[in-house]
């Protein structure tokens, strides 16, 4: 069917009059209401799309779709009509509906009422023996939000993966949430679940290193951490594994009945978790490509908002593991960069990750033993940080001297940070972002230590 029979379906029709609608800054639901009951046929479609499926892609946010999708079912839209794709479509066309943790209760409601899970995206092209139907749009969701730096994002998807999981192993997916869901509850017990018997929690250099799953329990809420650092509440983890579920109520005593208050993620692999005591738990892992040898690790410590790195002596400038650029590269950006003196050390982020674009740069103290896995550094002499930059009254650079030239880091548009060697002393922040070339910088990478075991990779 062509593009102009598309436009000119009952399922496009109808979803333009209901978008006009929801698109308002104020819905008149009793209006939404009066034009889905006048349709002709609710479950109309065109091709794989419905027109709850299309309306998906209109909704402004999270409690929209979660109305829309009440209202549809039970004004009888059947999500097994269709050989099932008026269900299977609307659970994959949530993956590109709205970025926040109301998705996954959208997808419960379809799933209470009967939706296929099977079904792949694309039924002209479906191969059977590959496609994993709806997770596999979640894999798409996954990998690319991971990459992007949408951290948030990417973990309220791995919670609907889990949910789809639970689903189609026949198991109780209700209580399984997002790790938001535990924003303001209190922190009253920890437990961890060892990869295997051998796999104990081990403490060394004021660090805890672990190999299986930690969960920390907000009120009645368990928040599953694993080795690669996401977040997922699920309570089907707990009762399946109470036979080898640890107390680890000492590894976290600090912490203990202070109230969760933020979520920040650092990088790919990185998170640090705010409470109400002042106190904070900074996670990490080694390096995310030896799945062998991974390991997660975390350290808490006091948490200071406001840090001041000017005139500091900067021994070191270490990134994540993993990322590598061309020869012939002269733009060098990272998730995030850690920042060692003599006695300190300092973890740079683009803040806050996602879609809000701030042009924001947040510094958070550590230990240095936190950061022994960036085995990558940055070869540059006599590093010196000597002048910050402000956008809309908000760190968003820093300019170092380095010998007889300069070194900056800056965050532009894009939550990721730059890097930039030049003989030029900037003076303002418009300099920077507008003009990303860098002289060469070269990249050093240290041997494994016997907690990390990194892999071997290449670099400049």
């Amino acid at each position: 069917m062509s593009f102009e029979d598309y436009l000119k379906s009952d399922m496009r029709k109808a979803v333009d009059k209901l978008e006009k609608i929801i698109s308002k800054s104020v819905i008149d639901w009793d209006l939404f209401d009066h034009t889905l009951t006048g349709l002709p046929d609710i479950n109309t479609r065109h091709e794989e799309d419905t027109i709850l499926s299309e309306l998906y892609h209109y909704c402004p946010d999270g409690t929209v779709l979660i109305e829309i999708t009440k209202r549809f079912l039970a004004n009888g839209y059947d999500v097994r009509a269709n050989d099932g794709l008026n269900g299977s479509q609307c659970l994959h066309n949530l993956c590109w509906a709205t970025f926040d943790r109301y998705i996954l209760d959208a997808a419960k409601l379809l799933l209470e009422a009967g939706a296929r899970t099977d079904l792949p995206l694309d039924m002209d092209e479906r191969n059977i023996e590959e496609d994993e139907g709806v997770k596999e749009s979640i894999s798409w969701r996954l990998s690319g939000d991971w990459v992007e730096g949408n951290y948030t994002v990417a973990n309220i998807f791995e919670a609907y993966w889990t949910i789809i999981e639970a689903f189609e192993a026949g198991k109780d997916y209700h209580s399984i949430s997002s790790f938001e869901d535990c924003i303001g509850e209190s922190f009253i017990r920890a437990g961890y679940i060892p990869s295997n018997e051998e796999k104990a929690m081990i403490t060394s250099n004021q660090l805890t290193f672990f190999d299986g799953q930690i969960v920390l329990w907000f009120g009645k809420k368990p928040l599953v951490i694993s080795k690669y650092i996401d977040f997922v509440v699920n309570p089907l983890v707990v009762g399946e594994n109470k036979g080898a579920l640890d107390c680890a109520d000492t590894f976290f005593k600090p912490l203990l009945n202070a109230k969760l208050t933020r979520f920040y993620f650092i990088d790919q692999c990185t998170a640090q978790l705010l409470f109400d005591n002042g106190m904070c738990l900074l996670l990490s892992s080694t390096d995310y490509r030896d799945k062998e040898n991974r390991r997660g690790f975390f350290e808490i410590r006091n948490h200071a908002e406001d840090v001041n790195i000017l005139n500091k002596q900067i021994r070191k400038v270490v990134l994540t593991p993993g990322k590598t650029y061309s020869d012939s590269c002269r733009e060098f950006g990272e998730n995030s960069i850690a920042l060692l003196c003599d006695n300190e050390a300092f973890l740079l982020h683009g803040y806050p990750e996602g879609y809000s674009r701030s042009h924001e740069i947040r510094i958070v103290e550590c230990s240095q033993q936190f950061i022994s896995a960036y085995k990558r550094s940055v070869v540059l002499p006599d590093l010196v940080t000597e002048k910050t930059f402000s956008h809309n009254r908000k760190l968003a650079g820093i300019r170092m001297s380095c010998g007889s030239k300069y070194f900056y880091i800056f965050v532009d548009s894009y939550q990721e940070l730059k890097m930039k060697l030049c003989e030029e002393p900037i003076t303002s922040y418009k300099g920077l972002p507008y003009d990303r070339k860098s002289e060469k910088l070269e990249f050093h990478v240290d041997p494994p230590d016997k907690y990390g075991a990194m892999g071997k990779y290449e670099c400049i």
